[in-house]
């Protein structure tokens, strides 16, 4: 029987996201299954992997050569070795995820999932493998995921490795390219995918979703990491889908679409029932207050008492949702505030809100005692000394518990990009697509200014607050009954990740896991109810 794989092999294996089930390869399993198709996910964000994973796996890049049919070099040489079989693989992360694929006979597809741009590098030298490999078999792979959602028609000439590329709502993509694949539809009619005709970039019909509620309730049965109990059981919830903006946004970001409240409580019925699992992470940052009073209230009104993280845009958070996320279950919050320098906030990245007003909305939030993140964007090409002060000011009066901090991405399909002199980008485009794609450069793309990202990260350490730390950990933290004022945990993820001490990350997950066996505290249950009252009036 043909089968289709889908592959999940993170870079950034220091994240504590990568730990968790990843929804939308669930989904796009689940539409395959419903339709007799033999699909297999192989996730290797689990706690195995710390100890084969080494920071120099990606921190190259994918080097060139001279000749066009071959776009992986000297340095991916030194990685794979110079023969074709699994042994020679000389990096041990990759060969350990190589060696667990199960390429049968019958594997017709392989997609690689792809998050950010080392994930990639990741991907193309483990699709690159296959083909030397695999020379009996034509497999079809392919490349989907946020990264190539924004990169992906501009990179898919320089990733040879790569038959095609999946965009944007890629679930509604992946029958029709498994009937092409075996059934001979047409190609050019499969929605939504980027590839090569020849020389020629070619995008199949753009499609939408209308709802979330028109994708499946992903069951996981297949989902190997996460029944083998290598996956903390926090499961995403996605409620809104794009619907983004700003100067460094995508166009195409600017609508957005929602699952309907009797949706989600639809899955996390059944999710509870099946992994004894009350914990949830709430994806869609630009959701609007009535969509989060009419979540809190359907999830108070019902009997799933839950407890739940969910993420925002510093556009539309709202220091009065407090109370109702509170009761609904709502523990940890991630709010995108790429500044806290109002001219660069508003005239750089083209949000028309006011500082003081998120200093407001986010000070509701931690003095009622909700695990808070910031995550924000340094340097940008117009940082200077103000702006770097102003940020930790406002960082310094808002006293989260821990901040994100990544560079600033130049997306090409962004109106920086549309206007990169405007907003002082001095870049070469035709370079620096290429290192989009994963490839190796002399030029240090993304610093923009001659400062430093560890200087930001190291100023806020002295302030006393966490940095790169996701509001998963707070949930997590919740969960065990740890102190959020604590660093316990965090110094204890740290060390097992250092010493690549796979048994114990596997004793927290389990741990976890465990522990979600139990109800929530009944007096916390009694809390909530005897609460909703109030609420819902």
């Amino acid at each position: 029987m043909s089968q289709f794989i889908l592959v999940y092999a993170p870079a950034k294996i220091k994240d504590i996201k990568v730990f968790t089930p990843k929804r939308t390869i669930a989904v796009m399993s689940q539409i395959l299954q419903d339709n007799n198709v033999n699909t297999a996910i192989y996730d290797f964000g689990i706690p195995e992997a710390i100890q084969y994973y080494s920071d120099d796996t990606t921190n190259k890049g994918i080097g060139k050569n001279d000749t066009k049919e071959n776009k992986i070099g000297l340095w991916l040489s030194r990685i794979l070795g110079s023969g074709k079989q699994k042994k020679d693989i000389k990096n041990s992360y990759l060969r350990w995820i190589y060696q667990n694929i199960k390429i049968s006979s019958h594997t017709v597809c392989i997609l690689f999932w792809v998050e950010n741009r080392e994930d990639l590098i990741v991907a193309r030298i483990l699709a690159d493998e296959i083909r030397k490999e695999e020379t009996q078999n034509k497999i079809h792979i392919i490349g989907a995921g946020p990264y190539l959602n924004h990169t992906g028609p501009y990179v898919i000439t320089n990733i040879p490795e790569f038959n095609g590329i999946l965009i944007n709502h890629s679930e509604i993509s992946i029958l029709p390219l498994w009937e092409h694949l075996t059934s001979g539809k047409d190609l050019h009619s499969v929605p939504n995918y980027v590839y090569l005709e020849g020389n020629e970039i070619r995008i199949g019909p753009v499609n939408r979703l209308l709802t979330l509620d028109d994708l499946p309730i992903p069951s996981y049965d297949n989902y190997e990491a996460l029944q083998k109990g290598g996956k903390l059981n926090i499961f995403t919830l996605e409620q809104v889908r794009d619907g983004r903006f700003g100067y460094s946004e995508p166009y195409t970001l600017k609508h957005y679409i929602n699952a309907t409240p009797e949706n989600l409580l639809e899955e996390i019925g059944k999710l509870r029932e099946k992994y004894s699992t009350w914990t949830f992470h709430i994806e869609g940052e630009m959701i609007n207050s009535s969509d989060v009073q009419s979540l809190s209230l359907a999830l108070l009104k019902s009997a799933h008492f839950i407890t739940y993280s969910r993420n925002f845009h510093c556009s539309n958070i709202q220091g009065d949702w407090v109370h109702s996320l509170h009761l609904s279950g709502c523990r940890a919050i991630s709010v995108n505030i790429p500044t806290g320098s109002q001219r660069l906030l508003s005239k750089y990245y083209g949000i028309m809100r006011t500082i003081s007003s998120l200093e407001t909305a986010i000070s509701a939030f931690v003095s009622s005692h909700f695990f808070t993140t910031i995550q924000c964007s340094y340097p940008c090409p117009e940082e200077d000394r103000h702006t770097f002060a102003e940020t930790l000011r406002f960082l310094k009066r808002i006293k989260p518990d821990s901040v994100q901090v990544e560079p600033v991405y130049l997306l090409p399909d962004s109106m920086w990009w549309q206007n990169m002199d405007s907003f002082s980008f001095n870049v070469n485009p035709t370079e620096y697509i290429e290192w989009l794609a994963g490839e190796s450069h002399s030029t240090k793309f993304l610093q923009w200014k001659p400062f430093d990202l560890s200087t930001m990260i190291d100023e806020i350490v002295k302030l006393n607050i966490t940095p790169q730390t996701d509001a998963l950990m707070g949930i997590i933290t919740h969960v065990l009954q740890i102190s959020k004022e604590q660093k316990f945990f965090r110094n204890f993820f740290e060390k097992v990740l250092l010493e690549g001490d796979a048994d114990s990350l596997q004793g927290m997950v389990s741990q976890f896991n465990n522990q979600l066996k139990k109800r929530i505290r009944e007096e916390e249950w009694n809390i909530r109810k005897y609460d909703f009252k109030a609420v819902a009036n």
